[in-house]
């Protein structure tokens, strides 16, 4: 596999970047494969997530959790990050197709869908 952290300089090429796409997979198995989440985000909307660069395409997007943690719980039905299993994926429209492909292929069983 050819996906690795980013590093500071490559993580700011996901700022302002948006939702490409979601996909139902459990925490436990984006630890497996990507490692432990390498950014807390803002710890309010977003509590956990993976800032990744794909090395043959050297394409950067991330992946995170959105309103779902325990931080940001106004009705108090959510759960602790390692209990949610609905992540977004964050890129470049531009790139969408082929970011989708890359964790598509890395993650193996898992449906992702793509946003319009």
């Amino acid at each position: 596999m050819a996906i690795r952290y980013a590093t500071d300089e490559e993580a700011k090429r996901t700022n302002g970047t948006g939702r490409i796409a979601t996909m139902s997979v459990t925490f436990d198995k984006l630890v497996r494969t990507f490692g432990v989440p390498n950014s807390i985000g803002d710890q309010y909307k977003v509590e956990a997530e993976w800032l990744l660069v794909d090395e043959l395409e050297y394409i950067a997007f991330t992946i995170y959790e959105y309103k779902q943690g325990l931080k940001y719980d106004p009705d108090g039905f959510n759960k602790p990050v390692t209990d949610i299993t609905e992540w977004h994926i964050g890129g470049r429209k531009e790139f969408m197709k082929k970011i989708v492909k890359i964790v598509g292929d890395a993650l193996g069983d898992v449906i992702i869908e793509q946003d319009d």
